[in-house]
């Protein structure tokens, strides 16, 4: 195994062998197995910024339920959320957006979503951000 870091991939194609690899500078490279995409700390929002209307510092601008202003039905999750100056920690606060994404999901379909109120009485379900200060404390 070899590491070629900083290095932008344009394609990996599966070929006979293996994969070929084809960087952004026009190199190409065989392996017998699947490479390995190490994103590093950069973050998957970059991956799809196109997506996304942006805000104040390259983040990305979302609906109340953290769904995309250009582009229906595309969602984020994750520690990239930003809700008017609130951030939410890695650890746990942007895990409580998953049900309010779930539900946003389900009514946009026509689903019944009731279920996902277990989650509010479980402390995972964060759609009151009146309580999210500085500090990283569980609502």
């Amino acid at each position: 195994m070899e590491l070629f870091p900083h290095t932008a991939i344009e394609s990996v194609t599966r070929v006979d062998d293996g994969f070929e690899v084809k960087t952004a500078d026009g190199q190409r490279f065989r392996s017998p197995t699947p490479p390995l995409l190490a994103g590093g700390f950069e973050g998957s929002c970059k991956m799809v910024a196109e997506l996304f209307e942006q805000r104040g510092g390259g983040l990305p601008l979302l609906t109340t339920n953290d769904e995309s202003t250009i582009v229906p039905g595309i969602f984020l999750c994750g520690p990239a959320v930003r809700h008017d100056n609130h951030i939410f920690c890695f650890i746990y606060k942007y895990r409580q957006r998953f049900a309010v994404v779930a539900k946003a999901i389900a009514n946009s379909l026509g689903l019944q979503a009731e279920e996902l109120e277990k989650y509010r009485q479980w402390g995972m379900y964060l759609d009151d951000l009146s309580c999210c200060g500085e500090e990283c404390a569980a609502c």
